[in-house]
């Protein structure tokens, strides 16, 4: 969908510029220079982004002491997290939480109803071999009322980390 954007953007660009001659020394000086600094990111810029997902493993993490605070819009996780890796700094956890309403508080998870799911990230720098609190905003929408017993689960679905600079 942004290419067809992008596409019709530059028609439209490139159709003022052929209507109106006065404009096409500027219209050539900007298109330069967007195209200069669009051409200076690509090879400037760091694939950092995905990289950063894969250096430390899920099983290098251990969260501790999590708690589920389930505000009216907003719900907050948190906790304890430990990172085991031994050479890069954690800058972050993607977190996944479900929310179950359960006949009572001893009920397998299979006879409960999933009734929320929310995904949300934890901004916490742990250096290596170190613990640190973490706090993670959830928003769970459109639950119902309650009949049971309310359960949740969470899961650490990823991993933000950089290498260490010192």
């Amino acid at each position: 969908m942004i290419i067809a954007q992008f596409v019709v953007i530059i028609g439209i660009y490139v159709y003022i510029l052929l209507r109106a001659p006065q404009f096409r020394l500027a219209g050539g000086i900007v298109a330069a220079a967007l195209l200069g600094g669009l051409s200076y990111y690509i090879l400037a810029t760091n694939p950092e982004p995905r990289a950063e997902m894969r250096r430390i493993e899920v099983v290098e993490v251990t969260l501790s002491d999590v708690e589920l605070d389930i505000g009216i819009r907003i719900s907050e996780l948190s906790g304890r997290v430990v990172n085991a890796s031994e050479k890069f700094d954690m800058t972050g956890i993607l977190l996944n939480v479900k929310l179950f309403d359960c006949p009572t508080a001893d009920s397998e998870l299979s006879e409960c109803y999933t009734i929320g799911e929310d995904s949300g990230e934890a901004r916490v720098t742990v250096p290596p071999g170190q613990l640190r609190s973490f706090n993670a905003s959830l928003l769970f929408t459109s639950l119902p009322e309650i009949i049971g017993e309310i359960r949740w689960t969470h899961e650490i679905i990823g991993v933000r980390a950089l290498e260490r600079k010192f």
